[in-house]
């Protein structure tokens, strides 16, 4: 093995457990090689794409053009969007046209951060869950454009990492969470329609798109929220378990990567988890806010699965240095020779401060200080 691999090489034996020459590091939720991205264009950024080009082992964003409308091509669906904007606030409507009539979800958006709130559910009565399942699925034809512009833009500086809902990433958002937590225990029947009604589209789409791919980490979002204190275990095993171990096994059915994406307490899922067998899990949250050690995660799971996280965002923003340095330290310590990743729980939604760019420079150095193998 050479002294210094690459930062694609580094991933991909993290990945397989295999020897590495330092703990592989990253931020996670930025492009820093493509000049369009909101953090590429706003001013208040820059700094921080520029600290990523310098020393990111990078998981590149992307997507695929024409998925259509909840993966569907059928032209007896129609979406489109309403803004109204009152002085920095914008307000989108979006408007589904389903068979069996209209459905609207309401955001809010501020300028000048990267995020919206829901306002307005999509699914907010079981007459619009009968509008949302009379949608028909018409498979389509999908643009992999993208991911091969991605591909090659980012080389051996990383891997391309394409987001992907889990059935509960849509219905349980579409739904907001006391709609859904309700209409669980009293209907879990329709609610398992409405998930399964996803899964079928979900389940062709990850395969269609992974048979694309090369060596790619797919990223599944959804199970926080039948996690604890959202939700019990026994609503995760029932709502979550059986969906996302589908993707997870047509994801290994190639040569890709499946990662599922869980904030918060993973003690009492975290054998569920397993369940899955994803070979990454992200973003362990350190306790207080998760309730499993690094150390535990590594005893219980891994061996079998590669662990990514363990340092708070909120500790990038308020962190004094000798403090973050000491973290970074444990959890490189704890992380172990290969098979995991060091990275933030999340990233940036507005413009960072001082100490917040400092600390993400030192984040990397502290990495490279203290992960070396």
């Amino acid at each position: 093995m050479p002294d210094e691999l690459s930062s694609r090489e580094r991933l991909l034996r993290c990945f397989r457990h295999q020897e590495i020459d330092r703990t592989p590091a990253t931020i996670y939720e930025i492009d820093p090689w493509d000049p369009s991205t909101y953090q590429s264009q706003h001013p208040t950024y820059l700094q921080y794409v520029e600290i990523a080009r310098q020393y990111d082992d990078t998981f590149l964003p992307v997507g695929f053009g024409n998925e259509g409308i909840y993966w569907s091509a059928s032209d007896e669906v129609s979406a489109r969007s309403e803004t109204q904007v009152e002085g920095s606030t914008h307000y989108l409507t979006h408007i589904l046209e389903t068979p069996k009539g209209t459905l609207t979800a309401r955001y809010r958006r501020d300028e000048g951060v990267a995020t919206s709130w829901e306002l307005e559910p999509l699914l907010k009565s079981k007459e619009d869950e009968a509008k949302f399942l009379s949608m028909p699925f018409v498979p389509p034809k999908l643009d992999f454009s993208e991911y091969y512009r991605k591909a090659q833009a980012v080389g051996e500086r990383g891997v391309l990492r394409p987001g992907l809902s889990d059935p509960i990433c849509v219905i349980y958002p579409a739904m907001r969470w006391e709609r859904f937590s309700q209409a669980a225990m009293e209907r879990p029947r329709d609610v398992l329609r409405l998930l399964e009604f996803v899964a079928e589209r979900l389940e062709w789409y990850v395969r269609e798109i992974a048979q694309h791919c090369h060596e790619t980490v797919f990223r599944i979002c959804g199970p926080e929220y039948l996690g604890p204190p959202l939700a019990s275990p026994k609503l995760f095993r029932d709502f979550c378990l059986a969906f996302d171990r589908r993707l997870v096994e047509i994801i290994r059915s190639t040569d890709n990567f499946a990662c599922i994406h869980c904030h918060g307490r993973l003690g009492a899922i975290l054998d569920m988890i397993a369940e899955m067998e994803p070979h990454l899990l992200e973003p362990l949250e350190p306790p207080p806010d998760g309730d499993v050690t690094l150390k535990e995660l590594k005893r219980r799971v891994g061996s079998d699965i590669c662990l990514m996280g363990y340092i708070e965002f909120r500790h990038l923003e308020y962190d004094e240095p000798r403090v973050l340095e000491q973290r970074i330290a444990e959890a490189c310590r704890d992380g172990g020779e290969t098979g995991y990743v060091l990275l933030p729980t999340a990233g940036p939604i507005q413009a960072l401060t001082e100490r917040s760019l400092n600390n993400h420079r030192l984040f990397f150095e502290a990495a490279r200080k203290y992960g070396r193998q």
